[in-house]
């Protein structure tokens, strides 16, 4: 139903499936390899706040070239 113009549902947040709610831990991940992007994707659906580094222009989830 809506309130004010404005319906329910245009309003919530949808999170995934098996979220957490926000934790307020900050993470550093240093690498976008398969293991930091994993670590990255886990962390942030802990509700964990993540920032990743990498030294590169571009992700290589491939390995060392």
């Amino acid at each position: 139903m809506a309130t004010g113009g404005v319906s329910k549902a245009s309003t919530m947040e949808f999170k995934p499936v098996g979220s957490y709610p926000d934790s307020g831990i900050d993470v550093l991940v240093v690498g976008t390899g398969l293991a930091g992007l994993t670590a990255a994707l886990e962390c942030i659906r802990k509700g964990h706040n993540v920032r990743v580094l990498e030294r590169n222009a571009d992700i290589n989830t491939a390995g060392q070239s």
